[in-house]
């Protein structure tokens, strides 16, 4: 995932603790969902001024709704049930679907879109499709073409008939990468405190809010990013980051 290698993408890059840096995604591979480490991409090197408190709010009245069974609807989409046909229906059909992959990676399916409006906030929106790695194999073997992202990330293009055949797959993590700028106080004043404060290195947090799916990662250097999976699914971001973050040599 770059993986965290977010689950989020180079357009996304990989960090200190080991998660991927690449584009539609980031992460450290449980199967096929990466953890993005940042919201930053090959576009959003300069942040603005201040963070955007208010829009915010905004977004966030759109996000999320919970049923109570440990499932949640963010912008519409349910993660783990809505079908990435259902994304495209939602933002329109210029997304771009790929596979992501590291070297010695299958990768993960992913789809992108560079603009989104999110209630009165624009934003990159990348979805993770929940597909089985001998589904991704297969389709890499059809692929028309394979290109580097940034570093050794690579981006696999799907064929007509395998773009078809995503569209039927369900969706299981949706990152946003809003265009206003978040703060670590910023964020806790609007969601609350976090379940979990971990800390990837001085400039990189993840501020984990288990009971709404959500991971957000606030990074002083690049853009932040928000990742959402069905809360029951939490641990699907957790575990990889804890591990990622253990891993990491002591001097770092």
């Amino acid at each position: 995932m770059r993986c965290w290698r977010v689950a989020l993408p180079a357009r996304h890059r990989a960090d200190e603790s080991g998660l991927r840096q690449s584009a539609p995604g980031q992460c450290l591979q449980r199967p096929g969902l990466r953890i993005r480490q940042r919201g930053e991409d090959q576009q959003d090197a300069i942040r603005a001024e201040q963070p955007g408190f208010v829009d915010l709010i905004r977004v966030e009245h759109e996000i999320l709704t919970q049923d109570g069974q440990g499932g949640s609807t963010v912008f519409g989409l349910k993660p783990g049930v809505s079908r990435l046909g259902e994304v495209r229906q939602r933002f329109g059909a210029e997304m771009e679907v790929a596979i992501i992959a590291e070297p010695e990676e299958i990768g993960t399916l992913e789809g992108y879109y560079a603009s989104v409006s999110l209630g009165f906030v624009m934003a990159k929106l990348i979805v993770t499709v929940d597909a089985k790695n001998e589904l991704i194999f297969a389709m890499r073997e059809r692929a028309l073409k394979a290109k580097h992202m940034e570093s050794t990330t690579r981006k696999i293009t799907l064929n007509a008939d395998d773009v078809a055949a995503a569209d039927l797959l369900p969706v299981k993590a949706i990152s946003i990468i809003p265009t206003v700028n978040l703060d670590e106080a910023t964020v806790i004043q609007r969601f609350g405190q976090p379940g979990e404060r971990v800390v990837v290195s001085e400039k990189r947090v993840h501020l984990l809010y288990p009971q709404q799916g959500l991971d957000v990662v606030v990074d002083s250097d690049g853009k932040e990013l928000l990742q959402y999976v069905a809360p029951r699914n939490f641990a699907s971001l957790r575990e990889p980051l804890l591990a990622a973050v253990a891993a990491k040599p002591a001097s770092q």
